[in-house]
């Protein structure tokens, strides 16, 4: 049973790390709201703790430390030169646009060789992939619409609007 559902869950992840990538590569209005970001590390979080609580993965306190170092940083690092790697510009609606380039492209498959690496490294770390994919990801929306916002200040004000238009129907 265990090797079903860890089966399945590397199917969902591998889906999921596909839709997030397509998004990426492609264009889309520049947003600030972090809420779906927010949730997938809530999701992390809960999994991992599930895992550990039921004694399914056991780290030695150097695993430990590897992952509070690693991960993070590591989270940090590329949500950092993704969100520089983006195009920018204003289309003709007025909105900010932004979408990945080649190189944001090099830049995930080298984060997601590095986690997996890690999970090499720390077996049972996959359980953290929800998390590393939240962190990261709401960081680098934060970088993005920060870029945006300073590169076309007024521009992004439609970005806002928009965004809270979507907010009032919820």
């Amino acid at each position: 049973m265990n090797t079903i559902i860890t089966i399945a869950a590397g199917i969902f992840v591998v889906l999921v790390m596909i839709w997030v990538i397509w998004r990426q590569m492609s264009t889309r209005i520049v947003l600030k709201k972090p809420t779906l970001w927010l949730g997938i590390m809530i999701v992390g979080i809960v999994v991992a703790a599930m895992h550990i609580s039921k004694g399914i993965v056991f780290w030695s306190i150097g695993d430990i430390i590897f992952l509070i170092m690693a991960y993070p940083v590591s989270a940090v690092l590329f949500a950092v030169l993704r969100a520089k790697s983006y195009r920018l510009w204003v289309g003709n609606d007025g909105l900010v646009m932004r979408k990945g380039t080649a190189i944001t492209l090099i830049l995930w498959v080298i984060s997601v060789a590095i986690h997996a690496w890690g999970n090499y490294i720390v077996p049972g770390s996959e359980i953290l992939m929800a998390f590393y994919m939240g962190l990261t990801l709401l960081i680098q929306r934060k970088l993005v619409f920060n870029r945006a916002k300073q590169k076309y200040p007024n521009e992004i004000k439609a970005n806002l609007a928009i965004e809270a238009k979507k907010n009032e129907r919820r």
